[in-house]
């Protein structure tokens, strides 16, 4: 779809567009979301930019993407941006790989490249190349580790059916624990 400036947008996802400029290119892909289903991510852009978020991407509230003009902003496919995640770029490309996680109050800084698998620890601003499966944290960013990985939980049920579960379990653990309890005494006494 393009509007009425020649700015192709393609959204299998929600998003919010603040499009100043003309002749942008913005793909967001399927399943691209925020867990909390309390904000939608916002995309600023100024003229010429080039913005692509991967298939399976998760964020989290107020989570911002800003360009100048004739930038590039890619994430790759299944990354987690946790909440009050920037990337800003004025002049030059910010390109993210694939399974990357930003921890909260992260930011990108234009000239980043960040390798697949990273993760970027609460508070870093990184504003250089970060190879793959690293850990970077502090502003400016410096990586602490090398060869780490993380894994998503899949586990996407509803929070309150898991608190249920954990609720059920417990009770369950209550009632054990009673239970050798009462036959703990039941010895004692007989």
């Amino acid at each position: 779809m393009a509007d009425k400036h020649n700015n192709q947008i393609e959204l299998h996802s929600e998003a919010e567009l603040v499009l100043k400029g003309e002749n942008n290119r913005i793909f967001i892909g399927e399943n691209v979301k925020n867990l909390l289903n309390l904000s939608k991510i916002r995309i600023e852009c100024g003229n010429n930019n080039t913005i692509y978020i991967g298939n399976g991407v998760t964020y989290g509230n107020d989570c911002r993407i800003k360009c100048g003009d004739g930038c590039t902003v890619f994430i790759g496919e299944d990354s987690m941006l946790s909440n009050e995640v920037k990337l800003i770029c004025r002049h030059k490309n910010i390109m993210v790989g694939k399974h990357v996680w930003f921890g909260l109050r992260t930011a990108a800084l234009e000239g980043t490249v960040i390798g697949d698998g990273a993760i970027l620890g609460a508070c870093a601003v990184a504003n250089a190349e970060y190879p793959n499966n690293c850990i970077i944290v502090g502003n400016p960013a410096r990586i602490v580790r090398k060869n780490a990985a993380w894994h998503r939980s899949r586990d996407e049920r509803d929070i309150n059916a898991i608190f249920e579960e954990y609720r059920q379990m417990t009770n369950e653990q209550k009632q054990i624990k009673a239970a050798a309890e009462q036959s703990a005494k039941s010895v004692i006494f007989h």
